[in-house]
């Protein structure tokens, strides 16, 4: 089912006629392009990633979201046999919540000669062990995630008619039109871009996003391809069968 953090099924108030996999498809949707046009997590996921040595003691991440844990720093062994990693003593490096610097050592000059495995964006507590503030005032999100998935739903699926279908796109029709014809929400979320002030045109919820997106993105949350699939899969679950 899909991995979604910020609300839970029973917080959205009208399902009309979808099943709980549908409301759950359109959840997830909401909340991966709240990230993506946030340029930040909001809670503390999983990750790795490589990057680029650059000769020196630190290398800064500007624009990631924060570092919460780092497990472990490896660096390319063998780079005529592909990605071989040898791991980094932990004790030579320092980890801040957007750097990373040697003690001793410089890091050497490569193209993403270097991989970080940990965990990032925000948990109870940060690197130092203090309350992650910026974890505990995220009340906003699922208040957005929130309105923004009872709109789609209640933009597309009549109301008082039972939950009945207003229109159903055909993928053709859906590349054409950016998702137009899901609704009017999912239309202006496709169509936005980082700098968008009115990334989804229900004027409640970007009010609450602007406040938290992240104004030097440099890392990207999620990149057009991974968008691109995340839509083609809740094309896929609501319209299962349709041609």
């Amino acid at each position: 089912m899909p991995d979604y953090h910020y609300v839970a099924l029973s917080d959205i108030a009208y399902k009309g006629t979808l099943s709980d996999t549908q409301v759950e498809a359109i959840i997830l949707v909401v909340e991966r392009f709240i990230e993506w046009y946030a340029q930040e997590i909001f809670y503390e996921k999983a990750h790795n990633f490589k990057f680029d040595g650059n000769g020196k003691r630190s290398v800064f991440f500007q624009g990631m979201p924060d570092i919460v844990t780092c497990t472990k720093i490896e660096k390319v062994s063998s780079p005529a046999s592909g990605d071989t990693f040898e791991t980094i003593s932990s004790g030579s490096y320092a980890v801040e919540i957007g750097s990373i610097t040697f003690r001793y050592n410089r890091w050497t000059i490569g193209i993403l000669n270097y991989k970080f495995t940990g965990t990032i964006g925000h948990g109870d507590l940060d690197l130092d062990g203090n309350n992650d503030d910026f974890y505990y005032t995220r009340t906003g999100i699922p208040e957005a995630v929130k309105t923004l998935v009872n709109k789609i739903i209640n933009e597309h699926f009549d109301h008082t008619g039972g939950g009945t279908v207003k229109s159903t796109p055909s993928k053709d029709n859906k590349q054409k039109e950016t998702l137009g014809d899901y609704s009017y929400t999912l239309k202006n979320m496709q169509n936005a871009s980082l700098s968008s002030d009115n990334p989804t045109g229900n004027s409640y919820a970007d009010m609450i996003l602007r406040t938290y997106q992240n104004r030097a993105p440099v890392f990207a949350v999620l990149d057009d391809q991974q968008e691109a699939d995340v839509y083609d899969s809740l094309y896929e679950v609501l319209y299962l069968g349709s041609d």
